[in-house]
């Protein structure tokens, strides 16, 4: 099931790459052509980082919590095309989702 809504700007928990939240995970797909795949992943784990500070929590504690559950999967690695899947396991989550970014029931 796809769910499209429309947020206003200023009321939305997204930033700049997209988030993927389903019944087990919550991650963020970065692609970027001509950048190696380390940025992709470090630009996804930023943008995780960023999210679970808007849930609450410091960026320290949120650097350390990502730096023992996150998860990497990369799609690409090969020029010119990176990508890259970083993603959280949602029972491990320390914090609360929003009711907006949570899988339509």
């Amino acid at each position: 099931t796809l769910r499209i809504d429309v947020t206003p700007r200023g009321e939305s928990q997204l930033r700049r790459l997209p988030l993927l939240v389903d019944d087990e995970r919550v991650g963020v797909i970065a692609a970027y052509q001509g950048l190696p795949t380390s940025l992709c992943v470090r630009s996804a784990a930023v943008e995780l980082c960023e999210l679970l500070n808007r849930l609450g929590m410091s960026t320290s504690d949120a650097i350390q919590y990502l730096s023992a559950a996150m998860r990497v999967r990369i799609g690409n690695m090969f020029e010119p095309f990176y990508s890259s899947y970083v993603y959280l396991d949602r029972a491990t989550l320390p914090v609360r989702l929003p009711e907006d970014l949570l899988p339509a029931s």
